[in-house]
Parts: structure tokens; sequence; C-alpha cells
């Protein structure tokens, strides 16, 4: 059965929808299964070998179809055969030696690189085959081991000897937001998200920030390709809804029409206040990294602007401005993540900051920023404890728990610690 051709005709109709380079992919990989002049053929029989393996030999390890056999769907068959069915005619060796395999969450990724690791160690006729499973953490290299052994019930694979790869000199990256925030607010709370990779329960906050952050980053490029004209209401409105329904599906989660009413004036009324500024922006959403001895320092400023040889920092916080005095705390805390930016920004560009600012996008009638200037001794020191928390993440000092009675009400773990 030639599965390449089969999914080919149902995109090319219309009845599966894909991207246009997916498109264009099997479009060639198809007329390429009816060519026999070349040196690459299409080995059709040598192609269904790994489907039969895995359809025969592997079962469903979780969920209502654990202990059943595997059913691949079409586009898994199609990419099976677009790998293992393009062969050198002479020697036989596969034409394609590495695959980049890219699909949504819930799609059976790690069933069928499992089933295909198993196929590769057991039965795709080479003496000492060797499979790795690789990836930044062992937990996560640790997944498909776990899948491929649980898949295996048909077959002893105890005679083989499965080795644990010595580690290699990949360092861990941190940010200020992801990391040292959460250790700080509660290590218990960071060991559960980040060592042991716990879900965080989707709330609509997130997606509420998230929607404002991305539309106003939509306003920034139009910016930024000197597009000005195009950052009117009715735009902003159109980039708006697209930014929703993409985020509601891939985050899950919704917000209600007043919710959505709220995050769209927020984003309305920063546009009014920056009409006249505009030419001001060098860069938006900039993802900046550094490199430490034995770690990475990571951040994403919203919003690098400025003129002549200085540049000012912007992060954007989708809430009202906090009272100065009663959220000192909190504000302390952003203020450090913006001369963690900072810090950044000098060591990777060379650019010299001159100012830092919390722009709230939730304030209404008052000034909606708060600024901060630049000190190198701050920020010399915010970097240094950013250096000690990280070693205490190192260490697995993960014992100390929140001190916010807030904090503990609103863990998706409060009932886990005992607090």
């Amino acid at each position: 059965m030639n599965y390449i051709t089969e999914y080919n005709n149902l995109i090319q109709s219309g009845k599966i929808v894909v991207s246009r380079r997916v498109k264009q992919v099997y479009a060639r990989l198809a007329a390429a299964t009816a060519e026999t002049s070349g040196q690459y053929i299409f080995d059709e029989t040598r192609t269904n070998r790994p489907i039969a393996f895995i359809e025969r030999f592997c079962k469903h390890s979780k969920g209502e179809w654990a202990g059943h056999s595997i059913s691949l769907e079409l586009f898994q068959k199609a990419y099976i055969q677009a790998l293992y069915g393009f062969v050198d005619r002479d020697s036989g060796c596969r034409q394609y030696r590495e695959s980049f395999f890219l699909v949504g969450r819930k799609n059976g990724k790690s069933t069928l690189l499992a089933g295909l690791a198993l196929y590769m160690l057991t039965s795709d006729g080479e003496g000492g085959a060797e499979v790795y499973s690789t990836a930044t953490k062992y937990a996560q290299a640790r997944l498909l081991f776990d899948e491929a052994h649980m898949e295996s019930e048909e077959f002893d694979i105890s005679e083989f000897t499965f080795n644990t790869v010595k580690d290699v000199n990949l360092k861990d990256t941190f940010s200020f937001t992801s990391h040292i925030s959460v250790y700080e607010t509660c290590a218990v709370q960071y060991k559960l998200y980040k060592e042991l990779q716990f879900t965080p329960v989707r709330v609509s906050a997130l997606l509420f920030g998230m929607l404002v952050h991305q539309t106003i980053e939509d306003i920034h490029k139009a910016a930024l390709r000197h597009e000005e004209s195009t950052i009117t209401d009715d735009n902003i409105t159109r980039w708006f809804d697209a930014n929703y329904t993409s985020l509601s599906k891939s985050e899950r989660s919704y917000l209600a029409e007043p919710q959505r009413r709220a995050a769209l004036n927020q984003v309305l009324r920063y546009a009014e206040r920056q009409a006249d500024s505009w030419d001001t922006i060098r860069e938006a959403e900039v993802d900046i990294s550094l490199v430490k001895p034995d770690y990475i320092i990571e951040g994403k400023i919203d919003l690098i602007k400025g003129e002549g040889d200085t540049v000012e920092l912007v992060d954007f916080k989708s809430e009202k401005k906090p009272d100065l005095f009663r959220d000192k705390e909190r504000i302390d805390r952003y203020q450090r993540q913006l001369q963690v930016y900072a810090h950044l920004v000098e060591e990777r560009t060379g650019h010299k900051v001159s100012k830092m600012h919390l722009y709230y996008t939730g304030e209404e009638s008052g000034v909606p920023t708060i600024s901060f200037p630049y000190q190198k001794a701050a920020i010399d020191a915010t970097i240094q404890e950013f250096d000690d928390t990280v070693h205490k993440i190192m260490r697995k000092e993960f014992s100390q728990t929140a001190q916010s009675p807030k904090t503990c009400q609103e863990c998706d773990f409060r009932y886990y610690c005992g607090r």
C-alpha cells in the first residue's frame, strides 16, 4: 500500500488541511514514489515493515486504549514511508537520515517514536544496533525509553543492554520570571513545576495577559516595518480577535466577553497614548541570552526604545498600576527583572541602558509607567543574587515554602505540602 500517495491525494483535494509547505512536500514525495530512473527508488515492501512491526508488536501504554494494539493513522503511515521507503538502488541505504517530526499535543509523538525506536533496535537488520533518546533533561529523555518499554509486551527486550549515556556539557537555562521568581516565591512549588514537570492549571488571567502582550507586539511589528498608518482601531481589533482565536485553542482556556472587552481596551488605550512616538522603537519581543560558566541566563524583553547611543527597556504588565508603598515588594521584584534584562542587553549588544520602565496597560487615567534609573551597583547586586539562586536550584535545595498565605491559597499544590 502506498500511503504517501493516498495521503497526498486527500491533501491536494482539500479533504485534509495542511500547511502550504507540507502540501508541497507530499506532492514531491508522491511524485518520487513513481520515479524509477533515478538513483533513489521507492521500495514499498521495505517501507511497510516498520508499519507492520508497530501494529503487530506494540501496544498502547496509557489511557482507555492501554494494552490494545496500535493502529497507525494515515499521516503516521505516510511519514514512516517517507522516512524508510526511499533507498539507493545499488546499496539499499536509505535516502533520508534525519527527520524533524512536529505535530500538536496528544497526537501520539512518543507512541510513534517509541515504536520506531524498537523497530530500529530489533528488526532493521543491523547487528548491534544502538538507539539513543536524548533531551536537555534526563526526565524528558526517559519518557521515550519508558514508552518503548511499556509498548514492547509482545517480545522480551531483557536480552538487550540499556546504558545511561554520560552527561554531555549541556548547560541549563534560567530566566528571572520562569525560574528565579518562582523559586523565591516557593521552592517546593518550583520543584513540582520545573523539576518534576507538573503542568500548571491554566487560568484566565494567564490568557488575558498573553492576549494583551501579543496584540501589542503586533502593533510594534507594524511600527518597525514603518507601517504606522496600519495602526488603527479596526486593525488592532482584527489582530486582537485573531490572537484570541489562536491562544484560546492552544491554551484551552477562554475569556468571558467582559474580560475580552477589557483586554482590547487596554491595547487600544496603549496605541492611543503612544501614537506620536512609534519612531523611538528599536526592537520588540527580544529574546536574549548570555552564557555563564555553568548555566545560561535568558530573558524576553517586551520593548527596547531610545534615541542616540542609549536605549530604554520597557516591560508590559496587563494590570492596574500598583500602589508604590503597599505593593513595594512586587514592584521591587519587577525592578530586579528589568535589571537582569539591562545586564543582558549591555553584555550581549554593547548598548548602554539609560532607563527601565514598567508599563501598566490597565491604568486608565493616571501615568501608566513606573520608571527606574540605571544603577550599575544595583544591577551587579541583582545578578549576584540571580547567580546565588541558580546554584541553590542546582544543588536541589527545595525545602523552603512560601511565606505568603495568599500564595498558598492560590497554589495548585496547596493540599500537597500540608501548609
